[in-house]
């Protein structure tokens, strides 16, 4: 079996291990909040992974003063590498940022119907069950995109410490 295969394999086994935990121990409202969350965690895949290539690249560049990565970076830019060693390393991050634009505003648009849908449901006089349920499944959601939203926050603090760094480094081209 190859590594990433066992990984898949144990990551089910995670999720279904604590699925049973969520449903069987505690409540079905728990197993709903983390079977939701997963949801939105497989749908903010990309951002998350895109998000922690940047930040690693820029705490490369911060504690080392090296560049690495830069072909990772070029596949998540849609750049190719030639064009981004012409780049400086802040600019060459910020297109990655900006290439993860319509997945970030698919994602909070996703989530805003989640809330929106959990909020009309809250104001119906009748089915308390369902009330419930909706209610698990936006504080599932609301746990991921938070996590996205810091993944998001660091990463773009990152790149503008980045920024900072160049701009130190070469005052007189302005960073460039």
């Amino acid at each position: 079996m190859s590594f990433w295969f066992t990984l898949l394999l144990a990551g089910f086994l995670v999720v279904a291990v604590l699925l049973w935990v969520g449903v069987s121990i505690i409540s079905p409202e728990v197993g709903l909040i983390l079977l939701s969350s997963l949801a939105f965690g497989m749908f903010a895949f990309r951002l998350l992974s895109a998000y922690t290539l940047v930040m690693a690249v820029a705490d490369a560049f911060r504690e080392r003063g090296e560049v690495k990565d830069l072909q990772k970076v070029a596949q998540k830019s849609g750049k190719s590498e030639e064009e981004l060693k012409q780049l400086p390393l802040s600019a060459a991050l910020t297109l990655v940022m900006a290439a993860l634009e319509p997945y970030r505003y698919t994602y909070y648009f996703g989530f805003v119907i989640v809330l929106l849908f959990a909020l009309a449901v809250n104001t119906l006089p009748t089915f308390a069950d369902l009330k419930t349920l909706m209610e698990a499944v936006f504080w599932g959601a609301a746990l991921t995109t938070f996590i996205v939203w810091a993944f998001e926050t660091f990463a773009e603090a990152a790149v503008a410490e980045v920024a900072e760094i160049e701009e130190k480094q070469n005052p007189a081209e302005g960073g460039h």
